[in-house]
């Protein structure tokens, strides 16, 4: 009885282990997406260690202008611009875990913001 007792103590660690793995900074690499906008991300680390960024629009095909990308922690604040109307965007993303992230977005026109969800669809290797 006190091995199946030991093997479960064991067992039930190792899991928690595994399932608590922590997030970094560098889980923003990857291709995301959203069900809540047109947009698609992809994020990655140049042979510097600056995280880069490219955006675009799948409904026009519209590549957005990135500037302003800074990271600190699990946060990546970034300003976006559409060539097409001029219209400047800035973005706060959160990661939530390595799959996941929310974005608040606001406008250097609006007061009040948008939150959407992305999902991470193929990992950066």
């Amino acid at each position: 009885m006190k091995k199946i007792f030991l093997i479960l103590l064991i067992s039930i660690s190792i899991l928690s282990r595994i399932s608590a793995q922590s997030i970094s900074s560098s889980d923003f690499a990857g291709h995301w997406t959203s069900s809540e906008t047109s947009v698609e991300m992809v994020i990655w680390s140049d042979d510097k260690g600056a995280y880069q960024m490219v955006c675009w629009d799948k409904s026009d095909a519209e590549v957005l202008e990135v500037s302003n990308l800074r990271v600190s922690n699990l946060t990546m604040t970034v300003t976006l611009k559409t060539n097409s109307t001029n219209f400047v965007i800035n973005c706060t993303l959160n990661l939530t875990d390595a799959y996941n992230m929310k974005e608040t977005i606001g406008s250097t026109t609006e007061t009040s913001s948008t939150t959407v969800s992305w999902k991470k669809i193929k990992c950066s290797e």
